[in-house]
């Protein structure tokens, strides 16, 4: 066994939808990332998303302070994120409150508007595992399982940064050290929107640098 830690419109005759309390579209991800907490997390998202599809302009809001966890749960969470998308054209923001370490730090990248707060951090670093097995489950299908679960991760950093390669993405992520970043580092990496002072002034990123979509 192989674990990895780590706008329809309204009938004429019907009164028009008022719009919900603002906690009715926001999930509060300050858990470790498990299959508990992936199924509890595509259960609310897709019930809050299916109750504010009637009211315009909604969109809802992922809290994240979680040091990570489940890499394959992890995944799940980000497929329902863009299910919501896709499928109900409900938008979901990310926000970090604390930390977003790991597999948090790579959920917080699904969100459509990303945000950090000021005193808010970030950690990206390579994946561990508890391995249990026959010789070719542990030296063939966990490589190849690595190797998916990297390329994937580079590829949703690379996408939403716009900057570097994929390539790139994933050396920094999985050089083999924790890469501590602050909200600031993580504005000029490519990694949030918008960082939040604590007065509640919002910074936008900067342009993209010179080596942008180049390999590094």
């Amino acid at each position: 066994m192989v674990t990895p830690l780590e706008t329809k419109q309204e009938a004429p005759h019907l009164a028009q939808p008022r719009a919900l309390p603002e906690a009715a579209g926001t999930y509060y991800l300050f858990k470790e990332i498990d299959n508990a907490e992936a199924q509890q997390f595509c259960g609310s998202l897709w019930g809050m998303a299916t109750a504010l599809v009637r009211v315009p302009g909604s969109r809802i809001t992922v809290l994240i302070n979680s040091g990570g966890g489940s890499v394959g749960a992890g995944f799940a969470m980000i497929e329902m994120m863009y299910k919501v998308k896709r499928e109900l054209g409900i938008p979901v923001d990310t926000v970090v409150l604390g930390y977003a370490y790991s597999m948090g730090a790579t959920i917080f990248q699904a969100g459509d508007h990303r945000r950090m707060g000021y005193f808010s951090t970030m950690m990206l670093h390579s994946s561990s595992w508890q391995v249990s097995g026959r010789d070719s489950e542990v030296f063939t299908d966990l490589k190849k399982l690595s190797d998916l679960y990297q390329q994937m991760t580079a590829e949703l950093f690379f996408r939403r940064t716009e900057l570097h390669s994929q390539q790139w993405w994933r050396r920094f992520i999985y050089s083999g050290n924790q890469r501590y970043l602050s909200a600031q580092e993580c504005l000029k990496l490519g990694l949030v929107d918008e960082v939040c002072q604590f007065l509640d002034e919002c910074y936008l990123p900067t342009a993209p640098t010179e080596t942008g979509g180049k390999d590094e």
